[in-house]
């Protein structure tokens, strides 16, 4: 089962690059600076910085928690606006609420999706997140922001 589409629209981001470097200069904060709040290896900092690329959403979640912004702002899809939840709960717990919430279940869900049938179960039985592209697909599957789907905000939209 691939981790990551083949065709992943999430490689570089000029945009992604860009926003950091506006942010970094907000936050009045060197790139070495910025590495260590987040605990992001500083060779991945660099390489977003210089040429744009998109590291895993890990390291995004990361990179947005510094700034207290949605990641997908980070990569120039929607605002900046965000408010952080009370009660951070994890993917795997959200995916479940709102699959119980649609009333459906996973397989059914991963027959609307690109991604392997048996991927959302794979996710949550080796604790791991989804590739960037996947998530994307998810939240429009469930009309919900990316940043709802993992926990770190509790506004829906």
């Amino acid at each position: 089962m691939s981790k990551k589409p083949n065709e992943s629209k999430y490689v570089t981001s000029a945009v992604m690059r860009s926003r950091l470097k506006t942010l970094l200069d907000e936050f009045d904060m060197t790139a070495g600076e910025f590495s260590a709040a987040a605990s992001i290896n500083k060779d991945v900092v660099g390489r977003m910085l210089t040429y744009g690329i998109v590291p895993s959403l890990r390291t995004l979640i990361k990179a947005a928690d510094v700034f207290e912004v949605p990641v997908m702002y980070l990569l120039g899809e929607g605002g900046r606006d965000f408010i952080p939840s009370l009660a951070p709960a994890t993917f795997h717990d959200r995916i479940a609420s709102l699959a119980q919430e649609k009333g459906v279940k996973y397989s059914e869900i991963s027959r609307h999706m690109s991604f392997a049938p048996n991927s959302i179960y794979e996710w949550i039985r080796a604790g791991t997140l989804p590739s960037l592209d996947y998530l994307v697909e998810l939240a429009a599957y469930f009309d919900v922001s990316c940043d709802y789907l993992l926990g770190r905000t509790d506004l829906k939209k």
